[in-house]
């Protein structure tokens, strides 16, 4: 026996009556859930156990990470670490704002740096700037001179899992000598209202 019509004639002439009405089940029967207002979401609420209506939040300031490199790294090769961050664990879709700081000291030659923030390890997946997964700044540094160099930005994680960043230098030219006597890395794990 086919039921389909008479079940599509209740639904239709007993439950809903604005377009975008939904069906759903109130514990004891089929009952219409109206459609909401321009610009909400539609959510499980906080029990698990029925449908609600929200304004999507703003970007909230959850917690901080930071670190600073021990002393003095001389650098002379591509890729020197200057300081690690651990994040611990990260989940999908969460937001973290990087702010980091880098002072150089370059050698007897002037030349190139390239200062890159970083993922070191784990097992969690971040995007930064569509598909990148670092940021990365070069500055041409006069010989014997002291340059300052900032780098900032927001990543997602794109896969959840542990994740551990890391600053890190190259040093280009004939004398491709550089110290970084301070670097400092701030992280602000980010939120979503609701």
């Amino acid at each position: 026996m086919d039921i389909t019509a008479p079940v599509t004639d209740y639904v239709r002439a007993s439950l809903l009556t604005t377009q975008g009405d939904l069906v759903k089940h109130d514990g004891a029967a089929a009952a219409v859930f109206p459609v909401g207002n321009s610009g909400q979401m539609l959510r499980v609420n906080s029990g698990g156990n029925d449908l609600e209506y929200i304004l999507p939040g703003a970007w909230l300031f959850e917690g901080e990470y930071s670190a600073k490199n021990a002393g003095n790294v001389t650098i002379t090769t591509s890729n020197v670490t200057i300081l690690t961050l651990d994040l611990g664990s990260v989940y999908i879709n969460g937001r973290y704002s990087i702010n980091a700081h880098l002072l150089l000291n370059k050698g007897a030659v002037s030349g190139f740096c390239h200062f890159r923030c970083l993922k070191k390890s784990g097992t969690g997946v971040i995007e930064c700037f569509h598909d990148k997964t670092r940021f990365s700044l070069s500055s041409y540094i006069t010989a014997s001179m002291q340059w300052g160099v900032n780098l900032s930005g927001i990543f997602k994680v794109t896969t959840e899992g542990s994740l551990v960043l890391h600053i890190t230098c190259s040093s280009f030219g004939s004398n491709g000598e550089v110290i970084a006597n301070e670097g400092q890395l701030y992280v602000h794990r980010l939120r979503i209202t609701a």
